[in-house]
């Protein structure tokens, strides 16, 4: 990414509008949903352990319930922007959690 382009980025952001690449889904909600979770499987295949995959899981889960948003409803996540991130992290922060665990 250019730096005019990170600072674009940056600013739209920190002005709560979405950034262009997520303010659209070029795909009909199903397919999008489809994409998503594949994607999402995908990526926890990733990984060998049963327990680690588990982990994630419920780690995405849990994020997603933050997020308002029904685990029947992964194409939600196009939505997600870095204030959201960091708010579960200040929740998870304030629950105790260590640093090796958020």
């Amino acid at each position: 990414m250019t730096t005019s382009l990170q600072h674009s980025c940056t600013e739209l952001v920190k002005a709560g509008r979405p950034v262009p690449a997520f303010d659209r889904n070029p795909e009909p909600s199903h397919q999008l949903r489809a994409m998503i979770t594949e994607m999402l499987e995908g990526w926890l295949q990733r990984t060998p352990s049963h327990h680690t995959r588990s982990s994630y899981r419920r780690d995405l889960e849990q994020f997603m319930a933050h997020a308002q948003i029904g685990a029947d409803e992964p194409e939600q996540l196009v939505r997600i922007r870095p204030q959201h991130v960091a708010a579960w992290r200040d929740q998870l922060k304030e629950r105790g959690c260590t640093n090796a665990t958020i």
